[in-house]
């Protein structure tokens, strides 16, 4: 368990919560998948709030907004637990809380209060860096709304969070993270890094929710198609009995400044993100995490832009149709999300025998798949063994496997392997006992192939 903590030393305050949950919850599925609902629930609930906070007139809002927030659409990390909640959904949750203790009735709010916020705000600065760019979309709300003590306070708590967070952390193991890695990228190509920033907005307001809508899909051979439009259909009815307790002609008090805060909120956002020269409209769904900071300010334009510019005798429909999309994408993300673990289990069924066959390390190469490499392959392969097969296998992406071993048709010596220990990849050195090909990711797992077709040395 100590292994979890040494492996994030660019992270301590996450590597530390992460030992902690493994020392609770050992391989134990259900604390970490109720550890995951809590959380988005968490945020959802957060949503809402603010919705009802900036307009209380147009309840079924607020409803809207936090199903958009829970459906794998803008962000897809829904059905990871541990790995993401911690560093990612906490932080966000802490400063969205920070946000509506500002946003309390009472104008600016007293100092308590506003200390208060700014502690949340420090607090999740130290667990991620994720905490960064959600301080910086709270406070762009905030500014937009001239709460300019509050952003005050939450200025001073992510400056002072952050400097508690670079004490603490190692940021050389990670160059990704570290701005003095990052600036000499950004400055050699800022034609780059406004582009990423333009195609971040696109997604946020646009692009991911059109997407969604056109790929939904009803086939008979496909019954998860099937349940997931029946959920969808069930989120209109709600929706729709929203709206009968609703004034259909209200459009609420929503000012020209609060909507300019939701779009400030994304843009402040999204742009750390930027600066550190990541991707936001990669086709790896695990990284749509970068966008989880802003994904409530998100769902709740989409929801009130829709709601606002769709002439009241078809506003019911236009938001049902919505409600029916995020609805859809929640059960069919869940269907392909255990599709997905079924077929790591299944590669690990055959690679079981090789490795209990015999005393040495197995490697199995798979086709690439978006950016996945064996830290995150392997420990889905594994998760049902023991520790001491686990230790003898190891499952990395062919591009890995062709920098190892070389290409298949050419391989070098094979007799041993060294894979040296990484951040959050443990080491793997000694005999070589099998090295084998697997295609992984098409309509069945295939055979196992010898990884050498070639000749070797």
């Amino acid at each position: 368990m100590g292994a979890l903590e040494a492996q994030h030393p660019h992270r301590p305050l996450f590597g530390l919560l992460l030992k902690w949950s493994a020392e609770a919850f050992g391989l134990e599925r259900g604390p970490y998948v109720a550890m995951a609902t809590v959380c988005w629930g968490l945020l959802a609930w957060q949503t809402s709030r603010l919705s009802r906070r900036l307009q209380p007139a147009v309840p079924e809002l607020a409803v809207l907004a936090a199903l958009l927030v829970l459906s794998p659409i803008l962000v897809t990390t829904q059905y990871t637990t541990a790995t993401t909640v911690l560093p990612a959904n906490i932080p966000v949750s802490l400063c969205m809380a920070a946000l509506l203790v500002c946003l309390k009735e009472d104008g600016q709010g007293d100092r308590s209060r506003l200390f208060g916020a700014a502690g949340l705000v420090a607090l999740s600065v130290v667990l991620s860096e994720y905490g960064i760019a959600a301080g910086a979309a709270c406070l762009a709300f905030l500014a937009a709304c001239r709460r300019y003590r509050a952003c005050a306070a939450l200025f001073f708590g992510t400056a002072g969070g952050y400097a508690i967070f670079r004490a603490q952390a190692d940021l050389s193991v990670r160059a990704k993270q570290s701005p003095s890695a990052q600036i000499g990228i950004l400055l050699g190509h800022p034609h780059l890094a406004v582009l990423r920033f333009l195609e971040g907005l696109w997604r946020c307001f646009v692009g991911a929710w059109a997407t969604a809508a056109g790929a939904i899909r009803l086939s008979f051979s496909d019954g998860s198609t099937l349940v997931a439009a029946l959920v969808g259909v069930l989120a209109i009815v709600a929706i729709a009995l929203v709206f009968r307790r609703s004034d259909p002609d209200a459009r609420g008090p929503l000012g020209g400044r609060q909507r300019l805060g939701l779009f400030l909120a994304v843009a402040a956002g999204i742009l750390p993100v930027v600066l550190a020269n990541r991707s936001l409209t990669s086709a790896d769904p695990y990284e749509s995490r970068y966008l989880l900071p802003v994904l409530p300010f998100a769902a709740l334009a989409v929801a009130f832009g829709v709601h606002r510019m769709t002439a009241p005798r078809f506003r019911k429909a236009v938001c049902a149709a919505l409600a029916f999309v995020a609805a859809y994408r929640v059960v069919a993300g869940a269907f392909e999300a255990r599709q997905e673990q079924q077929r790591m289990e299944e590669i690990g069924s055959l690679l079981r025998p090789l490795v209990r066959d015999s005393a040495g390390i197995t490697v199995a190469v798979v086709p690439d798949k978006w950016k996945l490499d064996g830290s995150d392959i392997t420990p889905k392969v594994t998760w049902t063994w023991s520790d001491e097969d686990a230790r003898r296998v190891w499952v990395m992406p062919a591009s890995r496997g062709a920098a190892e071993f070389g290409p298949r048709g050419k391989c070098r010596e094979t007799d041993r392997v060294a894979l040296a220990p990484e951040m959050m990849a443990t080491e793997r050195t000694g005999v070589l006992s099998h090295l084998v090909w697997l295609s992984a990711w098409g309509r069945s797992t295939g055979d196992l192939e010898p990884y050498c077709v070639g000749p070797t040395p």
